[in-house]
């Protein structure tokens, strides 16, 4: 299902964010902003019930790795930032000095951050929004305090208890004066859990909130892995094979990637196969589900056993974006990854990255 909704949207966020550099009109310009912004909420709904459903059906696998707190709490800090700075709120960061590293699943570490803040600037129109990253350490366990105050409308007392519930705001009904599905909170709360923590709330009406997230410290590995990603590289204009079933995903990719390098195209198993066995490309975009089924990782297999194609980039660009996809598609011999809808810039850095790090 997850692939059934996103594959429309690549057509409809593509097509427009490429109208936006092409026309100039402002009203022309005014309309397209506005497809983007609902189509991103869309987006976002979708990805927030998908990931209800996850898990609620106990189907989400833990991905647990080493990683460092304060770089992934900085990563969403900068996301923010611009958000922060267009509502002219001061938007504060405060770190230990020393890294804080544990064994967390990142991407739901990364979601439950991310929707504490995005809440938190969403719901202030001035003064202050504050993240912030404390250790707790005794002799048997440490734990993680990830707080994320603001000076925004508050939660009413009446309302506190049913913060965390399912599709529910403090603003509803008619006097509702805030966009959002009413699932953020109750996803928070459960990526939380699933990460072996707990949360809180102190709030006051018209004065502000402070969510605080306590999760444990696991750090059975010692460092984390140094980042090998080359520096300062020069590429040229490369071959790139799009492999797609779907026609209009196809046209986005080769709208945005056409200037830069030169491209073929396929669009079933058996094309793209007749198309690499004719000639060699610096790298392949690959979409999983080709029809019902993930040929796709089929093709990156085969691809993988061929001595030509050990380190070819194999970059997939798919509608499977569930917690766990990536890192099975990653694992099956595809060696990056972007979800689908995309934005133009990312995937423009994807490709040169990939390439850079292909040498």
């Amino acid at each position: 299902m997850s692939h059934e909704l996103r594959t429309p949207l690549i057509g409809i966020m593509g097509f427009t964010e490429i109208l936006q550099e092409k026309l100039t009109d402002l009203e022309d310009q005014e309309m397209l902003s506005k497809i983007m912004k609902s189509s991103l909420r869309l987006l976002d709904t979708f990805e927030s019930i998908f990931d209800l459903s996850m898990l609620e059906s106990n189907r989400i696998e833990h991905q647990f790795k080493l990683i460092s707190l304060n770089k992934s709490i900085k990563k969403v800090f900068d996301e923010f930032q611009p958000k922060a700075a267009e509502k002219e709120l001061s938007f504060r960061l405060y770190l230990p000095a020393a890294d804080v590293q544990g064994l967390f699943d990142e991407t739901i570490l990364y979601k439950t951050i991310r929707n504490l803040v995005d809440n938190a600037i969403k719901y202030t129109s001035k003064g202050t929004v504050s993240v912030k990253l404390d250790v707790q350490r005794s002799s048997h366990e440490d734990f993680a305090l990830i707080s994320v105050s603001d000076t925004g409308i508050g939660i009413p007392s009446a309302s506190v208890s049913f913060v965390f519930d399912s599709f529910r705001q403090v603003s509803e009904g008619f006097s509702r004066g805030f966009e959002g599905s009413g699932l953020g909170l109750t996803l928070t709360k459960k990526f939380v859990q699933f990460l072996g923590g707990s949360i809180a709330v102190e709030s006051q009406e018209a004065v502000g909130s402070t969510f605080y997230v306590t999760l444990p410290i696991k750090t059975e590995v010692k460092a984390l892995s140094p980042d090998q990603l080359p520096h300062g590289q020069k590429y040229n204009k490369q071959r790139l094979l799009i492999v797609d079933d779907d026609s209009i995903a196809r046209d986005v990719m080769k709208l945005i990637l056409s200037k830069d390098y030169d491209l073929e195209e396929a669009f079933s198993y058996d094309s793209a196969m007749e198309t690499l066995e004719k000639e060699k490309f610096d790298a392949v975009l690959l979409d999983i589900m080709l029809g019902r089924d993930k040929i796709g990782i089929n093709i990156a297999k085969m691809l993988r056993e061929r001595e030509d194609y050990k380190n070819t980039p194999l970059i997939a660009v798919t509608a499977l974006a569930m917690t766990g996809d990536k890192e099975r598609i990653l694992g099956s011999g595809c060696s990056h990854y972007i979800s689908k809808p995309f934005k133009k810039n990312d995937l423009l850095n994807l490709v040169k990255d990939a390439l850079l790090q292909a040498g």
